[in-house]
């Protein structure tokens, strides 16, 4: 069966590699709903061959903070489910996004070949070659394989690269139904690494109120939220080791206008990174005394938002089980598992602390995501599917409690 298995693979490879790039050349990125609709258009049929159930859920808009210090809600694209054989008593929840960090006005919109085995474009394995993994995968075990005792559900979210701040609650909401999870992020090295433990992620928003005066006749009278921004992300910088583990990393700030008014308004975004969910609170609780202290030296108000929305994925008995699963498929098909941990997160993060022993690097081989670098190693596109059949194949003949 396995052998039938690898040669019915590599004879879909041309078939793949045609689909990845049509694909990839959709720009996909988070808020472009049109390619994001796009993208659906192309899904929709293709998962349909595996006959499974479709249940997509429109999702609801998320709150911002714009540049004028105002919540405002943002649209976000559709969550694309099929599932299949829910009655089976072995049950795997396998996910994945459509969406990437490269916008419409991004200069990177297009596919090129480094040689004949890479292939540089947007979103290659970040994360339309890892979708590809899956929907191969799937039509492999639905044809070969005895799928009696196994059900499953994909889900492709269109949010990820923003937190899942709209598909959270659905993981959630389907977890429970499902005894593991399966993530079809990239690699963390070309030569195909896993990730173990990740770091967790929170996302923060400060809106600084100072008071407008006219330069040239009241500028005494006036408050700079400009420079109380500086000093406010100077403190928050200076929280950086201090905690081992955590990062903080101000992304992003706006404020001001014409140089003849002091600001009155100011904005920062940023990014927290952690090893456990103690250390959420230790932020929280510097965060407090650093916000009191602002307030009171620089008689500003500032309002924030955001929140933890990446629980940090700890490698614990449960965990550490389903890499030891992994590693002895890939050395029946001679190959070597190797994970570590990073400080990236994913989707992988939410599920692990659903309680799912998860893997979440099951798609292709590749490198330098998120930059106009990005690349896949073609051939991981077979292996990686082969992978997942076998680890299915795997999974189906265990026993659960």
């Amino acid at each position: 069966m396995e052998q039938k298995i690898s040669t019915w693979l590599k004879q879909q490879y041309p078939d793949m590699i045609a689909r990845l790039l049509a694909w990839s050349e959709i720009n996909s990125g988070t808020f472009n709903l049109a390619g994001l609709n796009r993208m659906v258009e192309v899904l929709e049929p293709a998962f349909a061959e595996l006959n499974a159930q479709s249940d997509h859920v429109d999702l609801p808009p998320y709150d911002v903070i714009n540049d004028h210090g105002q919540i405002t809600p943002q649209p976000l694209g559709k969550l694309l489910s099929w599932v299949k054989r829910p009655e089976a008593p072995i049950q795997i929840l396998l996910c994945g996004h459509m969406d990437t960090v490269y916008d419409l006005n991004h200069p990177f919109q297009s596919c090129s070949y480094i040689n004949d085995q890479t292939l540089n474009g947007p979103g290659v394995a970040d994360m339309k070659g890892g979708v590809l993994v899956m929907l191969y995968a799937l039509q492999a075990l639905e044809q070969f394989a005895d799928v009696s005792q196994i059900g499953w559900r994909v889900m492709i979210n269109p949010d990820e690269e923003i937190g899942s701040p709209g598909s959270a609650n659905w993981m959630r909401k389907w977890a429970p139904d499902y005894h593991y999870a399966l993530v079809y992020e990239p690699s963390l090295t070309p030569e195909g690494f896993f990730a173990g433990q990740r770091k967790g992620s929170g996302n923060f928003s400060f809106v600084v109120h100072g008071l407008a005066a006219h330069v040239g006749r009241a500028f005494d009278q006036g408050k700079n939220a400009i420079v109380g921004l500086a000093h406010l992300t100077q403190a928050l910088n200076a929280l950086n080791q201090q905690r081992e583990g955590v990062t903080i990393n101000i992304g992003y700030c706006h404020g001001g206008g014409p140089v003849n008014i002091v600001p009155a308004l100011a904005i920062a975004k940023l990014n927290v990174r952690t090893l456990c969910r103690q250390d959420e609170f230790w932020f929280y609780e510097q965060l407090e005394c650093l916000l009191d202290t602002f307030q009171a030296e620089y008689g500003m108000q500032v309002d924030w938002y955001g929140q933890f929305g990446r629980p940090p994925k700890i490698m614990d008995e449960k965990q550490t089980a389903f890499y030891t699963l992994l590693a002895e498929v890939s050395k029946e098909m001679g190959l070597t598992a190797h994970w570590e941990a990073t400080g990236g997160c994913c989707d992988g993060n939410n599920f692990a602390a659903m309680g799912l022993p998860t893997i979440d690097t099951l798609g292709v081989r590749g490198g330098a995501i998120h930059t106009d670098k990005e690349f896949i190693v073609l051939d991981s596109l077979i292996e990686r599917a082969e992978l997942t059949v076998r680890l299915l194949m795997k999974l189906s003949n265990m026993p659960q409690k």
